[in-house]
């Protein structure tokens, strides 16, 4: 996924060995999940990583499986594989790096509309490739 003219942003969703979410809370309360807006002439894959870098995750991505539209942009989401929350980033007081888990995500009054309609998309994603839900 190398277009660099459409998409406004790219985010990652990524789950440790128990199922739990790298999440971010920032200093307004809202709970999102690492990614951001692409910088000029930079593809979705760099971005992401880069955000969630600098939102304290380290995280290893993998491959998009959804794509959505936010105010009439198009944003890009990835799934991630073996997160680490880092202890210094350039967030850091902002944006703080938490665990949470699909109940806490599902149920947060101030989470972004878009991270639980791309968490519903990783799980109808998952279920049309191994043919089952899990």
């Amino acid at each position: 996924m190398n277009n660099k003219t459409n998409i406004h942003a790219a985010f990652v969703l990524a789950f440790d060995s128990k199922g739990n979410i790298a999440s971010t809370t920032r200093d307004d309360g809202t709970i999102g999940l690492p990614g951001g807006k692409l910088d000029k002439g930079e593809d979705a894959l760099s971005a992401v990583l880069r955000e969630s870098r600098e939102e304290g995750w380290n995280i290893k991505v993998g491959v998009p499986y959804f794509q959505t539209e936010v105010e009439g942009k198009l944003c890009v989401w990835f799934i991630g594989h073996s997160p680490v929350r880092l202890t210094e980033f350039k967030e850091k007081g902002r944006i703080e790096p938490v665990w949470k888990t699909e109940e806490e995500v599902r149920s947060q009054s101030l989470i972004e509309y878009k991270n639980v309609e791309a968490l519903n998309a990783y799980y109808d994603w998952r279920t049309m490739r191994i043919g089952k839900a899990i």
